[in-house]
C-alpha cells in the first residue's frame, strides 16, 4: 500500500494510518452500483497486511456492486471530541483521526483465505484468540478482501 501524505499540517504519517486501520471499529466502503450510481455502506472490518476483510451475506447490493465494478474507496475514522461555542456558532472544533484508502475488492473463494479473513475478524471483535471457524460458517458467509493500493490520513489531536 502506498501512503500519500496530504500536504497539510494535519497529515497523518504511515504508522498513524496503520494504527487507526488496526483499531477502528467501523469503516465505510464506497462502491459503484451496477447502474453507475454511488453506494456506500458501513462495515465491521479488520485490517491485515495491506488488506481489509469484511463479511456479508451470499447475495445483496454490496455483491452486485462489487461484481459490476471492483474498484472501491474505504474510510475509517474516530472522533475523540467535538463542539460548537454557543456564542460563536461557526467557531466549532473536532478532534479526530481519519483514513481514506482506495483499492480493489474481490470475493474470497479460497477456503483457507476465507477462514483466515473470518478468523481475523473474529479475533478483532472478540478482543483475543478464537476457536476454529466452523465449516458451515464458511459455506454460508461471503468474505470480501480489499487489496489497498493507496491511503492517506488526517488528524486533529487534542492538546493536553
Amino acid at each position: 500500500m502506498k501512503v500519500n501524505p496530504i500536504p497539510h499540517k494535519r497529515s497523518m504519517d504511515e504508522p498513524g494510518i496503520l494504527d487507526l486501520l488496526s483499531r477502528a471499529e467501523v469503516g465505510q466502503v464506497a462502491m459503484v452500483a451496477p447502474d453507475g450510481g454511488p453506494y456506500i455502506v458501513p462495515i465491521c472490518f479488520v485490517y491485515d497486511d495491506g488488506r481489509i476483510y469484511f463479511h456479508c451475506a451470499q447475495a445483496g447490493k454490496k455483491l452486485d456492486c462489487l461484481r459490476s465494478n471492483s474498484a472501491v474507496c474505504f474510510s475509517a475514522f474516530e472522533v475523540e471530541g467535538l463542539g460548537v461555542r454557543a456564542e460563536k456558532p461557526c467557531n466549532s472544533w473536532e478532534y479526530y483521526h481519519s483514513v481514506v484508502a482506495s483499492g480493489t475488492a474481490q470475493i474470497v473463494e479460497d477456503r483457507e483465505r476465507k477462514a483466515h479473513g473470518l478468523r481475523r475478524l473474529s479475533e478483532k471483535y472478540a478482543k483475543g484468540p478464537v476457536g476454529e471457524i466452523p465449516e458451515d460458517s464458511l459455506d454460508r458467509t461471503c468474505v470480501i478482501e480489499i487489496v489497498l493500493d493507496e491511503a492517506s490520513g488526517k488528524m486533529n489531536e487534542k492538546k493536553i
